[in-house]
């Protein structure tokens, strides 16, 4: 997934679909991180995101 507010971290990065993370990052100045819910390994930092939720089906 390509994203122009974040970059990856270490060469990860999120695919569509996956179950992450989204957390404030102390160590970076109005920075954020998203981290994936199975490895809890940080795939990407960045200042700014817009999150979709997937709606549950019925």
């Amino acid at each position: 997934m390509v994203s122009t507010f974040f970059s990856p971290f270490k060469d990860r990065e999120v695919t569509l679909g996956e179950q992450v993370e989204v957390y404030r990052n102390l160590h970076v100045p109005d920075g954020y991180s998203i981290r994936s819910v199975k490895s809890k390994l940080v795939l990407e930092r960045g200042r700014s995101l817009f999150l979709k939720q997937k709606r549950p089906s019925n």
